[in-house]
């Protein structure tokens, strides 16, 4: 039997029936029908996050006003009702940038041990084991308690997950039969299946069931009257006449010399088991599987090495499926040979291969997978076509990089692994992620004192991330565990392709290493597009398609470079996502190697930087304050980055600089500010010889960037330079900006007299500032309000910054000046309307990884649990804004450091050191979105006080 142990103090959860969910082995009470719809639309897809959208349609057919924030509203109160059930707390139900996953362990899930169950018992089957076949087939069944997903069975999104389980519980009640008719038990099944195909008239394999267990027993009449009676139906109900097998039993039926199987036209095949364990992929199994069940043609695509063999091995495992592996074939018209030979079908001395193939499979209910077909993509394409119009019964799982192009083909790209957040630093939130699973597994394999441990975490974390979550690439980095460090293997990153040599000795050769894997694909490109593919390997992050067609400009018009691109897309050497392209850090590495041997990468390096420092010259870049400028700074971070650091490299100060005041122009990041610094002090390092305009650019960046890490001197002297400079030049506009970034360094480091008189300054010289600009000289003025405790003034001027950025969409100064008005409105209004205008800014923030805003979010929740009482909830979150500010080098406003520095040393005196400790611990272990969650929820109504009390430590 299957064995489905289920770790002590995990939840385990039913959608086999009505939502069931258990803990320690008791009944765990959830709430009402919307809590259990809300976890039954989780547990659709358990462990992958769910959009709020989609959330809020499964509850309301027709969503309500306010439908998101009653939506969070059940998300907290389904946390508390597990945080009841546990008698701790349950990080199970995680938040991510735009919706929810449920966080749920291995086996623990009834319709996960279902599918599994149902699995080994075809397995068995195909091993000729039937009467353990029967008794998994039925351990399966028991599972069920009523219809799939009760909860949620009248919501359009859970149609297809509902629809999926019933088929696969119907296979099962099939596969159980199959093995009780080959276990000799045909008598005991007659009444069952002749109750089945009154509830099924269009099932043809239970008509084929009822009459074989009829002849079996000596009932042949009864057995050929079946077949009528299964003719009658189907050409009353569809109007076409029985399927082949079920003819061609019936045919057999007519011949008493032959001896009768449970499906005599379908022939055994059991696809060969891998002997390492599958990791991270159960939902793309189970979408191959779906798709399937809908589609005659599946296509797994992806780049080398993403592992779309393994998952086609797993989607087909258990039922009749032909692996045919086509790696090692550089003939394509010895295609129909190698199919043949994995069929097992003879060749013949004058009748073509291809079409004893097709005689072979005519009646068959099967599924041929065609591994690795990019190289023999027409051969592939038409053979897959000539024996699907041929085999009605049949179905086809291809695996490529790039689809077959055959008329309703269905594709499943298939990306790396999910990596974890790049602030994931500890064991337990990093072991979260599927790519740091496989990488410990197969690390523990080759040295067996390997261990994810908070020490190791940080370096794993980057050795999945760098390669991308690719599993062949993170495979061959574990491989190395037993000669290097993981700190080492980190480092040693940058030289990937001789560090990752050691893959398996029976792999084909193009899997041993990870620059075999990519060579394999770039060798299958034409001339252009391996040079374009090259070119483009520059581009660091997502870039757009007209950055690419300026950067190639010189090899091709944009309708050639566009074409290019989408062949690339569709060979899995770029990704596509919302409108702008991405190469991974796999492939980028192996393009500029190509670039360099080619004596090419000087000049293309060149070209980006022109390409780069010009968007940064963007005036809409510069100033815009609305969502279309959030956009371009989202893509064009890693382009500054890349820039800077090349052009320092080179000696080109001026492209330096510009590339890295662009990165300083927008706070909430905080890998600007670690990628931003070194090259903005290079003005103040031995006088660059730039443009002035380029160097007081450069300067003013840097005052902002010196101002969040609390470097008064430094931010005071670059930005009186930058200012001079500005003035010189009659730039008044960058003039204003300059003056109000140093107003704020010094209301930052606590000088609130000489902030006042700089932004005085300041809007004095900007005598019609763009409304962005205008925003923003109030935000300062509403915080300088907030620190001399002018709650009043602080309320107003936010309030001000709202109205001018109604259309403007600038989301990272709404939500600095909505945090501002949160702690004026608690000092004016009292705890409840403080805590509106806080959640207010906590759902801006979710998900959104900025820095700023999220550390100052928490600041002001620490306000509020000092009110209330709560001394451990604020530890918690002063730890992790400590933790929060320390990686990008940032620093607290002075205000906050010296209010935190009091306040933590009478919290430590009150809880007690060693409590003190590990709250503090607690709080630099937490991710920052689980915080942001949490604290959103404990300040939620109805009635804050009440919440309070119910709440246990965070």
């Amino acid at each position: 039997m299957v064995q489905n142990s289920v770790p002590e103090g995990a939840f385990e959860y039913g959608i086999l029936g009505p939502l069931e969910v258990r803990f320690a082995g008791a009944p765990a009470a959830v709430g009402g029908p919307r809590h259990r719809a809300l976890l039954a639309a989780l547990l659709i897809q358990p462990n992958v996050v769910v959009s709020l959208g989609q959330l809020v349609e499964t509850l309301w057919e027709d969503p309500p006003a306010g439908a998101t924030e009653l939506l969070y509203g059940r998300i907290a109160e389904v946390r508390r009702a597990m945080r009841a059930a546990a008698g701790r707390r349950v990080p199970d139900l995680e938040t991510h940038t735009g919706g929810y996953l449920l966080r749920v362990t291995d086996g623990a899930l009834d319709a996960q041990r279902f599918e599994r169950l149902v699995e080994a018992g075809l397995e068995a089957a195909g091993t000729g084991e039937h009467r353990r076949a029967g008794e998994l087939q039925r351990a399966a069944l028991t599972l069920w308690r009523g219809p799939a997903l009760a909860d949620v069975a009248d919501q359009p999104a859970a149609e297809a997950a509902i629809a999926r389980l019933e088929e696969l519980r119907m296979r099962a009640v099939e596969a159980r039969i199959d093995a009780d008719l080959a276990d000799g038990r045909h008598h005991e099944l007659i009444a069952e299946l002749a109750a089945l195909v009154a509830d099924h008239p269009l099932n043809e394999r239970l008509w084929g069931q009822l009459m074989l267990a009829r002849h079996r027993s000596g009932r042949l009449g009864e057995a050929l009257a079946t077949f009528d009676a299964a003719r009658r139906e189907l050409v009353e109900r569809l109007g076409t006449e029985p399927g082949p097998h079920l003819r061609r039993l019936h045919q057999q039926l007519l011949r008493p010399d032959l001896e009768l199987t449970p499906d005599a036209a379908v022939p055994v095949a059991v696809l060969p088991r891998p002997l390492t364990t599958f990791i991270g992929r159960a939902s793309e199994v189970a979408m191959v599987r779906r798709l399937l069940t809908t589609q005659r043609l599946v296509t797994v695509t992806g780049v080398g090495g993403a592992g779309k063999s393994r998952l086609a091995l797993e989607a087909g495992a258990g039922r009749a499926a032909w692996l045919v592996e086509l790696a090692a074939l550089s003939q394509p018209d010895l295609l129909p040979d190698v199919v043949g030979d994995a069929l097992g079908v003879p060749p013949h001395g004058t009748r073509p291969r291809l079409d004893a193939i097709v005689a072979h499979l005519r009646d068959v209910d099967g599924l041929l997978i065609l591994d690795n077909c990019e190289h023999l993509l027409d051969a592939a394409a038409g053979l897959a076509e000539r024996i699907l119009a041929a085999c009605p019964g049949l179905r086809i799982l291809a695996t490529s990089r790039e689809r077959l192009g055959v008329t309703g083909e269905a594709l499943l790209p298939l990306p790396g692994l999910a990596v974890p957040d790049a602030g994931a630093a500890t064991a337990a939130l990093a072991g979260r992620s599927p790519a740091v699973r496989l990488f410990v597994e197969r690390a523990t394999a080759t040295d067996p004192g390997f261990a994810l441990t908070d020490r190791t975490a940080t370096a794993v974390v980057t050795i999945c991330r760098e390669l991308d979550g690719l599993p062949l690439a993170i495979e061959l980095a574990a491989a190395r565990a037993n000669a290097f460090t993981v700190d080492e293997l980190a480092a040693r990153l940058g030289g990937r392709f001789d560090l990752l040599t050691r893959g398996s000795r029976t792999a084909e050769p193009r899997h041993r290493t990870l620059h075999a894997v990519v060579d394999w694909s770039y060798q299958l490109l034409n001339d252009d597009e391996r040079r374009l593919f090259a070119w483009l390997s520059v581009f660091a992050g997502r870039f757009e398609l007209a950055w690419a067609e300026a950067l190639a400009a010189d090899l091709h018009p944009p309708a050639t470079t566009a074409s290019i691109v989408a062949a690339l897309v569709d060979k899995s050497l770029l990704s596509q996502e919302s409108g702008r392209y991405r190469m991974l850090e796999t492939l980028r590495a192996y393009g500029i190697e190509r670039l360099d041997e080619q004596h090419e990468l000087q000049r293309v390096r060149d070209r980006h930087a022109v390409l780069v420092v010009a968007i940064a010259d963007d005036p809409h870049y510069q100033f815009g304050g609305d969502s279309t400028a959030a956009q371009l700074v989202g893509a064009t971070i890693e382009q500054f980055r890349t820039v800077m650091e090349w052009s320092v490299d080179r000696g080109d100060a001026e492209a330096a600089l510009r590339a890295a005041a662009a990165l300083t122009l927008h706070r909430q990041k905080p890998e600007q500010h670690l990628a931003g610094r070194p090259g903005l002090q290079l003005p103040r390092n031995g006088g660059a010889d730039v443009w002035p305009a380029v160097r007081a650019r450069a300067l003013s960046g840097l005052t902002l960037l010196a101002a969040h890490q609390g470097d008064l001197d430094a931010a005071t002297a670059a930005g009186e330079e930058a200012a001079a400079l500005f003035r010189e030049a009659g730039d008044m506009e960058r003039y204003g900006i300059v003056l109000r970034r140093l107003a704020f360094a010094e209301i930052f480091c606590g000088s609130l007299k000489r902030g006042d008189a700089l932004l005085i300054r300041a809007d004095q010289a900007a005598t019609s500032p763009k409304p962005g600009v205008r925003a923003a000289m109030l935000a300062e003025r509403a915080l300088m309000a907030l620190l001399r405790a002018d709650w009043e003034q602080a309320a107003r001027l936010s309030d001000a910054v709202h109205e001018i950025l109604r259309d403007a969409g600038d989301a990272d100064l709404l939500t600095y000046t909505t945090l501002i008005r949160a702690e004026a409105a608690r000092n004016l209004s009292g705890l409840a309307e403080g805590a509106e205008w806080l959640r207010a800014a906590l759902r801006r923030i979710d998900g959104a990884g900025w820095l700023w805003n999220t550390a100052l979010a928490l600041q002001v929740a620490s306000r509020f649990f000092d009110e209330l009482g709560l001394a451990p909830q604020e530890v918690v979150v002063l730890s992790a804004v400590d933790e929060l500010l320390q990686r990008p080098g940032g620093a607290l406003l002075r205000w906050a450091e010296r209010h935190n520095r009091k306040r933590l040393a009478w919290l430590r005196g009150s809880i007690g050191p060693e409590r003190f400790d590990a709250l503090w611990q607690e709080g630099r272990t937490r991710s920052a979105t689980d915080l942001v969650d949490e604290v959103h929820r404990v300040l939620s109504p109805p009635d804050l006080q009440t919440t309070y009390r119910r709440v246990q430590p965070i």
